[in-house]
């Protein structure tokens, strides 16, 4: 897993600020769920897979075909937990690999994500606009605008949430345990009196 100690690479910092800041988000669905971070990343990849996968029935070339090469990439690593991001050292090897300058799939991920984010909230705020408006000639543009994008931000989230070292939750009471326990408190067993003759 990532090493998450500040370096004085700027890259590395940003890269490590938004590993940090999804540790907080994995953490907290663990706590309230129960359930491992694992399956919130199949669910983010899963979800992004499905809104891309939809979205190429609706956008022309080249658009079309970078959705569906980002949903084929999601379906994929919903499937195979062997193919997701666990540290930064799979950047630097992608990086040799392709013969491209250190830290260039580190800052692509970095650039997709932020753009992910911000035209998915640009896309929530036409696409509210048109339905509040009724603007029929601007809600396809503004509906697959905000689709694209959060296809986009869920499949990056998921890539930053598996590089997270957290340990998994504690293992998951039955429900049946729960409402058991409930009960005694509510009627206490009563105490034998030994009997003094």
């Amino acid at each position: 897993m990532d090493n998450l100690q500040p370096k004085e690479n700027l890259i590395d910092k940003i890269d490590n600020y938004l590993v940090n800041a999804h540790k907080e988000i994995a953490d907290s669905w663990q706590k309230i769920s129960s359930y491992p971070k694992g399956s919130l990343e199949t669910a983010l990849y899963t979800s992004s897979a499905v809104i891309l996968g939809a979205d190429c029935f609706f956008e022309h070339f080249p658009k079309n075909t970078v959705a569906a090469f980002i949903a084929l990439n999601a379906a994929s690593s919903s499937v195979y937990a062997e193919l997701r991001m666990k540290t930064s050292s799979e950047y630097e090897h992608m990086d040799r690999m392709f013969g491209f300058p250190k830290k260039t799939f580190k800052s692509l991920g970095i650039a997709v994500y932020s753009l992910g984010s911000i035209f998915t909230a640009l896309g929530a705020s036409l696409l509210s606009y048109d339905f509040i408006f009724e603007n029929q000639k601007g809600y396809q543009y503004s509906s697959t605008l905000f689709a694209f994008s959060l296809g986009i931000y869920l499949w990056k989230t998921a890539d930053y949430i598996s590089r997270v070292n957290i340990s998994p939750p504690k293992k998951r009471r039955k429900l049946s345990e729960m409402i058991k326990d409930k009960i005694s408190l509510l009627f206490p067993k009563p105490v034998k009196v030994p009997d003094s003759r």
